[in-house]
């Protein structure tokens, strides 16, 4: 490893860091202004949102390059749009009356969105 190299893994890291500096300040930015109208932002764990099938709940493992998960299941779907549904089933969970949420999250389990349509 030479010079340069060093230099372009520094300076990558470097970046990886502001960015997360700066989605911080945004988080804090956004709680701010929320406060300031009688407001709150709620922070949703993201964790395995793209690994986990909103369907089953089975974890899938996939190379970073794969776009569309295919679950055991049945369940064939991008990525993106099973990350949203997860993430949305959170908050569901975490900030509606249960009932109300069992009840919307049973009816999507039911639906399986078919590969290539938009929600």
């Amino acid at each position: 490893m030479d010079i340069e190299d060093s230099s372009l893994i520094k300076e990558s890291e470097n970046r990886s860091t502001q960015s997360l500096r700066n989605v911080g300040r945004l988080i804090q930015f956004l709680t701010y202004k929320a406060r300031l109208v009688g407001k709150s932002v709620i922070k949703i764990n993201r964790k395995h949102t793209t690994k986990k099938c909103y369907y089953c709940g089975k974890l899938h493992y996939m190379l970073s390059w794969k776009c569309v998960m295919i679950c055991d299941c049945g369940n064939n779907i991008d990525l993106d749009q099973n990350s949203f549904i997860n993430i949305i089933l959170r908050f569901l969970s975490q900030n509606i009356l249960w009932t109300g949420c069992q009840q919307f999250v049973d009816n999507l389990r039911q639906y399986i969105i078919p590969a290539g349509s938009q929600i």
